[in-house]
C-alpha cells in the first residue's frame, strides 16, 4: 500500500471550522482515506485503501474491518480492541446508522472521541453516506451529560496537515448555542479534543462557529466570522474577531450572540470576563450593546438555569 498520511486534530461537539483551511490532500478515485492513531502522538493519521466494494453496506463493513488494520508499523487501529463490529443500516438520504453492543461503553474520553471521529471521517468519503449516528445496546450514543451526541458528519472533525498537527489535549466544557427563535440560550456539554500548540478558549471559539451537534440547538456566531487573536491575562479573555461578527445572523439577538461567547468562555480556568475587539479596535456598538465593556457571565438566557 501507497504510504500516504496525513493528520488530523479534533475538536468534537464537532467541528470546529474557524478559518478557511488548506485544501485537504485529494485521495485518488477508487481509494478511501481510512484513519488510525499515530503511535506515538495522540492524533489520528490517514492511510489511503482500496476497497473491494463500492457502495452500500457491503463497501461499510469493509471501510469498518480495515480500520483495524493499519499497515505502517507506527500506526494504531483507532478502534479499541475491545468493540464489537456494529450492525449497519442505511438510508436513502445518506444517514448511516451503526448499531454497537454494550462493549462500546467501555471506551471513554479522547480515546472515544478520536475512535468516533476515525470511522465518521472514513465512512463519510463514500458518496453515499453524508452522515452518521451512533446506537449502544439499543439507545443513541449519550456524552457525559447524558445527551444524545445525535448525527454527525465528517465536518465536525477539525482536519489539520503537515508537521504543526501535534499532540492531543481535551477539555470538557459547556457551551451556549440558541433555539429557533434566537431568543433564549440552551447549554450543550461537550469534550473539546484540541491540538496541544493550541489554546482551550481558541477551541471553544472555534466550536461555537462550528454550530451544535444536539438536535434542537442552532448556531449563534456568523459561519463567515474569522478569529484574529484570543488571548486571557489577569481573568479577561480578550477576543478578536473580523467584521462579520457584526454581521445579523437570522432572528438571532445581540444579546444572545454576546453572551453565547461569554457564558461559553468563562466556564474555562483562569477566565472572567471576556473583552471583544473588531479587527483589533475597540467597537462602541454593537446594534444595543457597547461592546467597549468586559462582560461577565449571565445565565438571565439561559433556559432551564
Amino acid at each position: 500500500m501507497k504510504r500516504n498520511w496525513f493528520f488530523i486534530v479534533l475538536l468534537f461537539g464537532i467541528f470546529i471550522g474557524c478559518k478557511k483551511q488548506e485544501a485537504p490532500e485529494v485521495v485518488p478515485s477508487g481509494e478511501y482515506c481510512v484513519y488510525y492513531l499515530q503511535q506515538k502522538d495522540n492524533v489520528l493519521v490517514g492511510e489511503h485503501f482500496s476497497p473491494k466494494s463500492r457502495e452500500g453496506v457491503e463497501l461499510i463493513e469493509e471501510l469498518l474491518k480495515q480500520l483495524r488494520m493499519p499497515s505502517e508499523a507506527e500506526h494504531l487501529s483507532a478502534m479499541d480492541a475491545s468493540v464489537h463490529m456494529p450492525e449497519i443500516t442505511m438510508q436513502s438520504n445518506g444517514l448511516v446508522t451503526l448499531l454497537f453492543d454494550g462493549s462500546y461503553a467501555g471506551v471513554s474520553g479522547v480515546n472515544e472521541v478520536l475512535m468516533r471521529a476515525a470511522i465518521v471521517k472514513t465512512l463519510c468519503q463514500s458518496k453515499q453516506v453524508d452522515t452518521v449516528e451512533f446506537y449502544v445496546s439499543g439507545q443513541p450514543l449519550m456524552n457525559s451529560q447524558n445527551t444524545p451526541i445525535g448525527i454527525m458528519k465528517a465536518e465536525d472533525f477539525l482536519e489539520s496537515t503537515g508537521p504543526d498537527a501535534s499532540s492531543m489535549l481535551s477539555v470538557q466544557t459547556i457551551l451556549y448555542y440558541t433555539d429557533q427563535s434566537g431568543r433564549v440560550l440552551l447549554a450543550s456539554s461537550v469534550t473539546l479534543a484540541y491540538n496541544s500548540n493550541e489554546s482551550e478558549e481558541l477551541a471553544v471559539l472555534r466550536q461555537l462557529i462550528a454550530g451544535p451537534t444536539e438536535q434542537g440547538m442552532y448556531p449563534v456566531l456568523p459561519e463567515t466570522v474569522e478569529i484574529h487573536s484570543v488571548s486571557t491575562k489577569d481573568g479577561v479573555c480578550t477576543v478578536d474577531f473580523d467584521s462579520h461578527f457584526l454581521e445579523k445572523t437570522g432572528e438571532i439577538s445581540e444579546e444572545v450572540l454576546i453572551y453565547s461567547v461569554v457564558n461559553s468562555l468563562v466556564n474555562l480556568p483562569g477566565v472572567q470576563k471576556v473583552q471583544f475587539l473588531i479587527d483589533g479596535q475597540v467597537h462602541k456598538l454593537f446594534q444595543k450593546m457597547d461592546l467597549s465593556l468586559c462582560y461577565e457571565r449571565n445565565l438571565n438566557i439561559v433556559e432551564n438555569e
